[in-house]
């Protein structure tokens, strides 16, 4: 057994076995079906089992044998003596239906009663029943009995029974056995997935048309108070107990006076908290009744999964199962997206099958084909989600009106050193493994990143959660601060590799760091979207209903939107080309692209540098938001040629959708960023002057390194010599995309070196997901000396994570200065056609406004901006400082909430601004009036009370006691200041009269005064 170990929490230290971690997390996914109490009535019940009794009934008269009955039957106990030993082995309904027809064949009322009888006492000895129970032969009643007064045929059940007697003919009959009983009590459900929000809640539930309702019951667990509402009635209010784990906090019954048989629309109503904590974390909504309607009609084969109405953000988490194999999926989707750059996707299994940031009602379809399409691309399809529990995400990406802190920092921690490397973990034989030959395994290192990217997963599925990686070996071989950003943490996973010895406490020393270190919480973003206006350069936007247009509650629905310069980045560059990606395959992750640029123009005109040193890459992502990628200049000297070679590894290319690409330059001081192992899958052409170990493993130190004898680029080259030699790359983690291998081989040669003789072959192989190793090339001992080879492969099969490409020299009859030399070993993803890509005309980038979609130019007046985000109580509760960033050559204004926070009176040339806010004093009277700090006084005692509604924000406020003509209450409190600071506080005055009002002190001065009124100011 290994070890794993991370740290969660702040200063919490934990070290669990894998194997332990891997029970733990079984433990908590199948126990989260059972945090509710078990409902005390299913769906089948009492209805189903009286269909289950009638065949029952049935099958067990036609398999028990006549002389097993006769301890249950005394009419058999008397016939036995007169039945043959054939007749005895039979079975009691064969033998009861033979008296039947022999006694209808002869009119023999005798062997009639006979089968009564035995049917009476073969019944009457498996237990009373509460309801009526009908055996019919044709139309005739062999038995039947009347328990209650109801006669409604409800259940039938029949068999075909061959009977025959002593020179009769053989009969056919179908045994029927009817159910009739009181009425059926069932019970009704809406189910409420993992995680439904974050807004009121809507969803239908159909009841029997005959259904006779009794009760009504609920249990959740919701992140705040809410009112229920059935069919736009009021029907219950439930507040949460406690919050201290996803175990249900309200429970209760519902008024069910509004419920009707037919559809229901039920609503959930939030009545307290902000818009993070309206959400319901599981749970359901059972109604109780009674009818006579036996199974529900379903379509036959078809399942239908219904999203639940969500007015306000979409987060909805939840699950389906599919019971049998499935042939085809469809799916239609119904929403409006109001808010400007958010983006709305689906998610099923591992596959995303709907994004768009489109604006406006949409109503969406999706056939079963381009489903499958989506799967298939992340290798998934039907047969694999057939019997299973399929998790099922809609959410909203890209969302700035939200942002807030979740409770929870954990720093992962992973053991990389060599043992990880070891192939010793029992594994299902699936292709891609280290050994998938039965009893199969897989390394410990994959095991590793596995759980990791579960923990991850889990962690960041709450809300303003963070991870930190620490993966170790000898010292600290990977780390990862602090973040949300789910792709950036997965990604670092799988660039583990094993090697190095075990340093545990390198690893726990390295998370303390990570956790002691403060947390710089971005509300709003570099070129994000802003609202502007620039149609007022002379005065102020006018009010509109009352407030002003740096208020919070101003109405900007007309304002354009587009990246603004708010936290803009202080860009030296002055040209940007635009660079148009088509792509018609399929989509395409981490794909790398080689684009060629003549800046023979640009590079005469100084706007350049010879070497492109002062290039770099965006990406236009699914948000619209730029992001900088990686690049890796393979040419680039402009006084020599006018063509630059970059490539450059773009995150994401959609299928038949156009991707947009930039390349910045013309910033004389920038230095190169060119990485080529950033770019690359895999690539190296030695320039470091050694083997590289953290790339390579070589058999024997003596007969492999890297030398200056001969290269394709640079100087140096890898070299194989004289014995057996094997040289192999580290894992190199693969997906299913097809890839290239290139890589540049050359025979020594005697001016350099000595040419291999005969039996010094050089072999070229790689090692597939079925752990064998494919030859790529081979090359005889015996040949041209200091002939060159320069080869390329493509596969599409067998890559996996543990791929391996190996470089093999087998021994032969020459001396030890018989070499081959190897250079430039690149893998990349490759797919046929490879994307195209066409690059547009120069811009030049504004200095100041360049950030902004929509050029604004320079009109002599005043602009306009507004941006809104929101905090929780939480992430109030752990601000220290507030930091402005503001980029202008201008006057600026800065408004928070509608008060002045920061003014410039003088114009100046652009440059950064930081101003810190410091919280000198805060109370949201969320623990009630702390009289250690307020003082209270008044003409009525209590003098200042807590009150739960209304409230601004949180669950409390303070305000006055009643109070008469000519009384008053108050509350006062010092607070110091060493500073210049700014103060804001929520009001509201409810008075019958304007001459009542509420005044606000500073130093014993009135700098406010509000008359009586109603509303939040």
């Amino acid at each position: 057994m290994y070890r794993k170990n991370f740290v969660i929490g702040k200063g919490m230290v934990f070290s669990i076995d894998i194997i332990i971690g891997l029970s733990l997390l079984l433990i908590i996914l199948f126990t989260n079906y059972y945090i509710f109490s078990v409902p005390g009535i299913y769906e089948e019940k009492l209805y189903d089992r009286l269909s289950l009794i009638s065949s029952d009934l049935l099958n067990t008269l036609s398999e028990l044998k006549v002389y097993e009955a006769l301890n249950l039957s005394p009419t058999i106990e008397r016939l036995i003596n007169n039945l043959t030993e054939d007749e005895q082995e039979t079975a009691v309904l064969n033998l009861i239906l033979t008296l039947w027809a022999q006694g209808e064949d002869e009119n023999n009322e005798t062997k009639k009663e006979l089968a009564r009888n035995i049917t009476y006492e073969l019944i009457n000895s498996i237990g009373n029943f509460s309801f009526n129970l009908t055996i019919l032969v044709g139309n005739s009643t062999v038995y039947g009995f009347q328990n209650i007064l109801q006669d409604k045929e409800i259940v039938v059940s029949t068999l075909i029974e061959s009977t025959y007697s002593p020179e009769k003919p053989k009969y056919g009959y179908i045994a029927r056995a009817y159910l009739t009983e009181i009425d059926k009590e069932d019970s009704s459900y809406l189910y409420f997935g993992g995680f439904v929000g974050q807004g009121n809640i809507s969803s239908f539930l159909k009841l029997p048309s005959d259904a006779n309702i009794t009760q009504a019951y609920l249990e959740a667990y919701a992140g705040a108070s809410f009112d229920i509402y059935i069919n736009g009635n009021f029907s219950g209010n439930f507040s949460p107990s406690n919050f201290s784990n996803f175990s249900s906090n309200v429970k209760g019954f519902i008024n069910i006076s509004s419920l009707r048989p037919g559809n229901n629309t039920m609503e959930i109503r939030f009545s307290s908290g902000n818009i993070e904590d309206w959400f319901i974390g599981g749970g359901f909504l059972r109604v109780d009744y009674k009818t006579s309607k036996f199974y529900e009609e379903r379509d036959t084969g078809k399942i239908r999964y219904y999203f639940p109405g969500i007015n306000g953000l979409i987060n909805l988490y939840d699950g389906f199962y599919i019971p049998g194999d499935l042939n085809n999926m469809s799916i239609y989707l119904h929403y409006k997206n109001n808010v400007t750059g958010s983006t709305i996707y689906l998610t099923i299994a591992n596959s995303t099958l709907y994004k768009s940031n489109v604006n406006g009602e949409q109503n969406i379809s999706l056939n079963s084909s381009q489903i499958l399409s989506n799967l298939t691309a992340v290798g998934l399809n039907y047969s694999y989600l057939s019997r299973k529990t399929i998790p099922i995400k809609l959410g909203t990406e890209t969302l700035a009106l939200e942002h807030g802190l979740g409770a929870s920092d954990a720093i992962l921690i992973t053991d990389v050193s060599g043992s990880m490397g070891a192939c010793d973990v029992s594994s299902n034989c699936t292709p891609g493994i280290c050994d998938s030959s039965p009893p199969c395994h897989r390394t410990r290192i994959n095991v590793a990143k596995e759980v990791d990217k579960d923990f991850v997963n889990g962690m960041l599925n709450i809300s303003g959660n963070r991870v930190s990686l620490v993966a170790y070996e000898t010292g600290i071989h990977k780390y990862h601060e602090l973040t949300e950003n789910n792709e950036t943490l997965i990604n670092e996973i799988d660039s583990y590799t094993p090697g190095g010895y075990t340093c545990i406490c390198c690893g726990i020393k390295m998370a303390i760091e990570a956790l002691k270190k403060p947390y710089l919480l971005t509300l709003i973003n570099n070129n994000s979207e802003w609202l502007y206006n620039i149609n007022y350069p002379d005065s102020e936007p006018p009010e509109i209903n009352g407030s002003k247009w740096n208020e919070i509650n101003y109405n900007d629905t007309n304002w354009s939107s587009g990246s603004a310069i708010l936290g803009f980045e202080n860009i030296s560059w002055n040209y940007r080309r635009a660079i148009n990606v088509s792509n018609i395959v399929r989509n395409l992750t981490d794909y790398q692209i080689l684009i060629q640029v003549n800046f023979s123009q640009e590079f005469s005109q100084g706007k350049i540098q010879q070497y492109c040193n002062d290039t770099r890459f965006t990406w236009l992502n699914t948000s619209g938001e730029e992001q900088e990628i990686p690049y890796w200049i393979e040419e680039c000297n402009l006084t020599a040629n006018d063509i630059a070679k970059i490539w450059i590894k773009v995150p994401f290319i959609e299928n038949n959708t156009n991707t947009t690409l930039y390349i910045y330059y013309g910033n004389p001081l920038a230095t190169s960023e060119s990485n080529r192992d950033a770019v690359f899958d895999f690539y190296d052409d030695f320039e470091n002057g050694i083997l590289d170990s953290s790339k390579w493993l070589a058999s024997n130190s003596n007969y492999a390194g890297v030398g200056s004898y001969t290269s394709y680029s640079g100087i140096y080259s890898m070299y194989t010599r004289w014995n057996t030699v094997e040289v192999t790359t580290r894992d190199i983690n693969l997906n299913t995309t097809p890839i290239e291998i290139s890589y540049w081989i050359r025979r020594g040669d005697d001016s350099f070196s000595e040419d291999p003789d005969v039996g010094e072959d050089l072999i070229v192989e790689y090692l597939n997901s079925s752990g064998t190793w494919v030859q790529l090339d081979s090359f005889a001992g015996s040949g041209i000396p200091g002939e060159i080879y320069s080869q390329k492969h493509y596969l599409s099969s067998g890559l996996h994570q543990g791929f391996k490409l190996k470089f093999r020299q087998t021994d032969g009859s020459g001396s030890d200065y018989d070499y081959w030399h190897i250079d430039d070993v690149i893998i990349r993803k490759y797919i046929n056609p490879e994307p195209t890509s066409y690059i547009e005309e120069e811009e030049q980038i504004s200095k100041y406004f360049g950030d902004i979609t929509t050029f604004l130019g320079n009109n002599g007046g005043n602009y306009y901006f507004r941006k809104k985000f929101y905090l929780g109580d939480v992430t109030l509760s752990r601000i220290d400082y507030l930091y402005i960033y503001l980029l202008s050559d201008d006057k600026a204004e800065v408004y928070l909430n509608g008060n002045l926070i920061y003014n410039e009176t003088q114009e100046h040339n652009a440059t950064y601004w930081n101003l810190g806010l410091n919280q000198i004093f805060y109370d949201g009277f969320e623990n009630g009036i702390n009289s250690s700090i307020w003082i209270r006084g008044g003409s009525v005692y209590p003098y200042w009370i807590i009150y739960s509604n209304p409230v601004i924000e949180g669950l409390y406020s303070s305000g006055n006691n009643d109070i008469g003509d000519n009384q008053e209450s108050w509350i006062k409190t010092t607070i110091n200041i060493s500073q210049d600071a700014i103060l804001h506080y929520y009001w509201k005055v409810s008075s019958e009269n304007n001459w009542d009002f509420s005044s606000f002190y500073l130093n014993n001065l009135v700098v406010s005064r509000i008359d009586g009124e109603m509303g939040w100011r």
